[in-house]
């Protein structure tokens, strides 16, 4: 039910990266890791800036084994914001 209300949200607000950033959290709470990857990548893409996409993103892809990827999206999440959580 979240997945469609986020899917309907998108049509309204398709540039809106907390969509996107909440959606993911959605597939990722499901372990749906394909599709929160490409929904945190599509939030990083609309908002390079925000740290908590490149974090969520690092975490999805850590979780498929894409270590070196991971890395470098912790890295920038640390970058953006320096005393980020990395248990959030």
């Amino acid at each position: 039910m979240a997945i469609a209300a986020y899917q309907t949200a998108l049509k309204l607000q398709p540039d809106n990266f907390e969509i996107y950033v909440e959606l993911g959290r959605v597939f990722q709470n499901q372990e749906n890791w394909p599709e929160a990857i490409a929904a945190f990548r599509q939030a990083v893409e609309l908002n390079p800036d925000y740290c908590w996409s490149h974090k969520y993103l690092g975490d999805a892809l850590a979780e498929q084994g894409e270590s070196i990827e991971a890395s470098s999206c912790y890295r920038r999440a640390l970058e953006l914001q320096p005393r980020i959580d990395p248990q959030a």
